[in-house]
């Protein structure tokens, strides 16, 4: 899907252009898996490249790698912020001033790996932070307003944090433990009054968290989709309340989850990817955020939309009524798709036909009498006195929804007794006499007769 990723972050580079954010935060999960191939890291470097200004003709395609990842934009205008970004297009003119890029590793990236040269990054305004090292990381922007200071938490585990907090090692027991004590060893002011960094006093600073786990709001699961692998025993859960994300944090933009959703809080949120990954996301609206953070407490968020280059949707019907001019030509037949069928006849070579049309089926299933039939198939039966047939007979009919014709009958008894019709065949004649004709064959005759 490299070419669907080129096409949605040049929408993101775009927005980036057309609203001139301070910031543009990148949540974790920039590739799919520790390892990525050599076009993901290529595509992920023209986009990082053309958001720190390398690129800013918009001659360079950004894509990102895996799933994506989340993208952002940060405040509008004179407005600081965090939050998701993109869209299409240029401003129309004039300087591209980079926002500060933020980039932090989620659990499917390699953290060190994604932080190679982040040191030297930091000349451009790019903030990379990978191998989580202890604590949190911050970067500050600032505008009329006071202060905008960005904690930086990537993806970590409670083991990884036990290390660097020996001292409270015991009370780390879960995800939401770890974050916790890594949140209370920053000290942050939840009110933002005179805070100092580099010489400077603030006043009302905004904090801003940027990070990658499963957020939830209390015993209120998020919504999660076919993308995201399960969680067992509510370890990997972060709670955003006891946690301290709730009240220390004027915006925490989350990476981790697909759907775009907040949790537990207006100012708590879930961006998405920004495309669909499954097809447990059909429904979703992918959209990047735009997050305005004015005087504190004063924050907007706007969703801008992202529309994809093939969607991913699913499609039901008859072979031939799918397949016509009228229903293709209703949607964007390149899309990503799964089908159902609700044909009854067996059809050769169904996915093949569809893909004459619709070259991107995904999945495909059936839906007709015979998958609706619902067989009790709890345990074997006894199947007492009854002949192979018949046990073949209650096993067609309980799979398919319908009895066996006359003709399928014949050919399962020709398959199940293949010695029936010679047997019939070879037996003497009806009218022979049975038993006691056979004997009076084999008699002698009697003295005297004609011989």
């Amino acid at each position: 899907m490299l070419e669907d990723q080129e096409y949605v972050l040049e929408q993101v580079l775009g927005y980036v252009r057309a609203h001139r954010p301070q910031a543009v935060l990148i949540a974790g999960d920039v590739y799919d898996k520790t390892l990525p191939g050599p076009e993901a890291v290529r595509v992920f470097d023209r986009f990082l490249t053309a958001l720190a200004g390398g690129a800013d003709d918009g001659s360079e395609r950004g894509a990102g790698a895996g799933d994506g990842g989340e993208r952002g934009a940060g405040a509008e205008g004179d407005g600081d912020g965090s939050g998701r970004g993109a869209g299409a297009g240029a401003d129309g003119g004039g300087n591209y001033e980079p926002p500060a890029v933020i980039v932090i590793s989620g659990n499917h990236d390699s953290p060190e790996r994604l932080g190679f040269a982040s040191r030297i990054l930091q000349d451009r305004n790019v903030y990379l932070y990978g191998l989580f090292d202890g604590q949190m990381r911050r970067v500050t922007c600032a505008d009329e307003y006071g202060a905008v200071r960005f904690y930086l938490l990537p993806f970590i585990r409670p083991s990884a944090v036990r290390r660097f907090y020996a001292e409270t090692a015991d009370a780390i027991e879960n995800s939401s433990d770890a974050v916790r004590v890594v949140i209370e060893a920053m000290g942050i002011d939840p009110a933002g009054i005179d805070a100092a960094e580099n010489g400077n006093i603030y006043k009302g600073t905004r904090n801003v968290l940027v990070a990658h786990q499963f957020f939830c709001a209390g015993g209120d699961d998020p919504e999660r989709s076919d993308s995201e692998r399960e969680l067992t025993g509510g370890l990997d859960s972060v709670d955003v309340f006891t946690s301290g994300i709730a009240d220390r944090f004027d915006y925490a933009a989350l990476g981790h989850l697909h759907g775009p959703q907040r949790v537990g809080a207006e100012h708590i949120r879930y961006a998405g990817s920004p495309l669909k990954y499954s097809f447990s996301e059909c429904s979703h609206r992918k959209a990047a955020l735009l997050v305005e953070l004015r005087a504190k407490g004063e924050l907007t968020v706007t969703p801008l939309p992202l529309t994809p280059l093939r969607d991913m949707r699913r499609v039901k019907g008859p072979l031939a009524a799918l397949l016509s001019r009228d229903v293709s030509a209703a949607g964007n037949t390149r899309d990503y798709l799964h089908v159902t069928l609700t044909d009854e006849d067996e059809i050769i070579d169904a996915l093949g036909k569809l893909r004459t049309v619709y070259p991107n089926v995904m999945e495909l299933s059936f839906e007709n009498a015979r998958t609706q039939a619902d067989p009790d198939l709890g345990g074997a039966a006894d199947p007492g006195g009854a002949t192979p047939l018949a046990l073949f007979e209650d096993f067609f009919a309980a799979q398919n929804g319908a009895p066996m014709r006359d003709k399928q009958k014949n050919t399962v008894r020709a398959l199940l007794e293949p010695d029936a019709d010679a047997e019939a065949d070879e037996s003497p004649d009806a009218e022979a006499g049975g038993d006691e004709n056979a004997a009076a064959d084999r008699a002698e005759p009697p003295e005297g007769s004609a011989s």
